[in-house]
């Protein structure tokens, strides 16, 4: 079973098919976070930005540049 783009998808079936045919395809980027913890509790903050959009066929030279941004919120609390 070999969908677009060459991958086998590790068996792995997704929504009945091969998992790699659902991807459109990969981003190149970068994140940067912080976090402060107190007893067992902890918040973190992250950022990250998105630089390139790769294809399936994974054709670096052609890659378009990304706009996608995102900022994520995480609240933790440790167990031990």
């Amino acid at each position: 079973m070999s969908s677009s783009g060459g991958h086998e998808g590790f068996g792995i079936q997704l929504g009945g098919g091969p998992v790699f045919a659902s991807i459109d395809g990969y981003e190149v980027g970068w994140v940067v976070g912080a976090g402060i913890e107190a007893l067992r509790f902890s918040v973190q903050g992250r950022f990250q930005r998105g630089l390139k959009e790769i294809g399936k066929d994974f054709d670096v030279a052609n890659a378009q540049e990304s706009h996608s941004k995102a900022f994520v919120v995480l609240v933790a609390f440790r167990l031990n």
